[in-house]
């Protein structure tokens, strides 16, 4: 499974790093995610990643340095709280991630601007394969 960084917030160094591939996040949203899991490493005292798995499903990774001790059992409970309390922000990242990380979403995406545009069925068929393939046909068929 192919994981990848949306924040990565160190407690040790007290820094961040917000991944290169979702800086086109919206701008609010990144700061909201900042802010949710800087406070969750001080929190805990730890350095936790914010990551989606390769089918866009978001998930928190906890990082101790084995010299530290580390409250597992309360940490685990910040973690769910988080989790929780950020449900609405995190599954928007989700859906952000569907409709512009994959090809489904930009296959979507497509579709619907073409319909905006005024295509026909045929037309926007022709250029979805164009673009995607026939796998990409093949899933705009169902769509359409």
């Amino acid at each position: 499974m192919k994981e990848s960084i949306i924040i990565y917030a160190s407690f040790d160094k007290q820094q961040y790093y917000f991944g290169e591939n979702y800086q086109d996040i919206p701008k609010d949203i990144q700061k909201e995610i900042i802010t949710e899991v800087v406070n969750l490493s001080e929190k805990t005292k730890t350095n936790i990643a914010l990551e989606f798995d390769n089918k866009g499903f978001i998930f928190v990774k906890e990082f101790n340095k084995e010299d530290v001790f580390s409250d597992d059992i309360g940490n685990a409970l910040d973690i769910k709280q988080f989790a929780s309390k950020n449900q609405e922000l995190l599954a928007a990242l989700q859906r952000w991630y569907m409709i512009y990380k994959t090809d489904e979403g930009k296959i979507v995406a497509k579709i619907a601007w073409l319909t905006q545009q005024g295509q026909d069925k045929d037309t926007i068929l022709k250029k979805i394969e164009e673009q995607f393939g026939q796998t990409g046909l093949d899933f705009a068929k169902v769509l359409l």
